[in-house]
């Protein structure tokens, strides 16, 4: 704001008359403030009336406030009788918030540089890009993170496939006499960390670097997520059949405690040859493929990306180092569901629910 605007401290014969009498220092200092804002030079700065009276624009602001709601008694005692907040006011009202609100709503996703023109464009206002972002985080209530890439060839019913698959699958199995409670469900999956990624974000000042040991080394891990049942984790040699069969024997003797296993896992060529199938048929496995495209649907892709996050910030003196970190991180990280609390929310219930609407 540049200059005092004249319109601004209204009846300034009052406020000569109050400040002529006033004995009250503090008060007194209020007073001068407006009054100075009143007989000196109009081209003279709302900020350098401030620093002449060492008060603060924030503070200055809720004096004048004071004055123009109150009068007199305003001055007295301003936080009470503004009813608003100490400082300067918001630049864009309750009612502009609202219309913004609505606004966004018409694209899944902003930058706040695309924020701060439609707010310059729509209401007249330039903000600061760090003014967009407190509005958009704690008026809006509006996520700042990375987006999960999904790929423009998954089917759109891909959650509706899966359901259909997993209600086949259960149906099947209980008809068999099994119950809930004899079946293990959880998910496959492959990864390959490696010392080279770099995929943490973390607090620092300045730009120091993370020390690292830059040979490359690469792990390529395999994991079963399991929900009900038991995790289980395991390094290979490739990701052909053979190897893949070798970890369902892994799995298989991790839940012998039940009669079946549910897994859900990709369409990797691997994972689909006739001998895995065969192999997880004949030991009780029940394999439950995911639609094409839709690597979102396996909660597991979460816990590969927390490993690799470990990873990325950590000294690691050799392979051995690497999977001894990725092992440590996988049997914290399998212990919680949180990861699959999506999947548990939209899936769980329609098994269940089929069940008992049509068993």
């Amino acid at each position: 704001m540049v200059g005092h605007r004249k319109t601004i401290i209204p009846h300034p014969e009052l406020v000569e008359q109050y400040l002529e009498r006033e004995a009250d220092l503090t008060v007194r200092l209020r007073l001068t403030l407006l009054h100075l804002m009143i007989k000196l030079d109009p081209n003279l700065s709302f900020e350098e009336v401030c620093d002449l009276l060492k008060v603060p624009a924030s503070t200055a602001y809720t004096w004048i406030r004071s004055w123009r709601e109150s009068g007199y008694a305003g001055l007295v005692n301003p936080a009470q009788t503004t009813g608003h907040p100490p400082g300067r006011p918001p630049s864009l009202t309750d009612e502009d918030i609202s219309c913004l609100k609505a606004m966004l709503a018409g694209r899944p996703h902003w930058e706040t540089r695309e924020v701060r023109e439609l707010i310059a464009r729509h209401f007249g206002v330039t903000l600061s890009p760090s003014q967009v972002w407190r509005i958009l985080k704690h008026k809006l209530h509006m996520l700042f993170s990375k987006l999960y890439p999904r790929d423009y060839r998954r089917p759109v019913d891909a959650d509706a496939q899966l359901e259909d698959a997993l209600i086949t699958t259960y149906d099947t199995l209980l008809d068999r006499g099994l119950s809930f409670d004899d079946i293990a469900l959880g998910f496959l999956d492959e990864a390959s960390p490696q010392t080279t990624a770099n995929t943490a974000r973390v607090w620092h000042v300045g730009h120091p670097p993370i020390i690292k040991n830059t040979s490359r080394y690469k792990a390529n891990a395999v994991g079963f997520y399991a929900i009900a049942g038991h995790s289980t984790q395991a390094f290979m040699v490739d990701s052909k059949q053979t190897s893949v069969r070798e970890f369902l024997v892994k799995v298989r003797e991790a839940n012998s405690d039940f009669q079946a296993i549910v897994m859900v896992l990709d369409r990797f060529p691997s994972h689909r040859a006739i001998t895995v199938r065969d192999w997880a048929r004949a030991h009780g496995i029940e394999l439950v493929f995911l639609p094409r495209y839709s690597p979102d649907l396996n909660p597991i892709e979460f816990i590969w990306k927390t490993i690799k996050r470990e990873v990325s910030l950590k000294f690691v003196h050799s392979l051995f180092d690497l999977r001894q970190l990725i092992a440590t991180t996988w049997d914290v990280s399998a212990k919680k569901c949180s990861y699959a609390k999506y999947w548990i929310d939209r899936f769980i219930p329609s098994i269940y629910t089929y069940k008992q609407l049509c068993g």
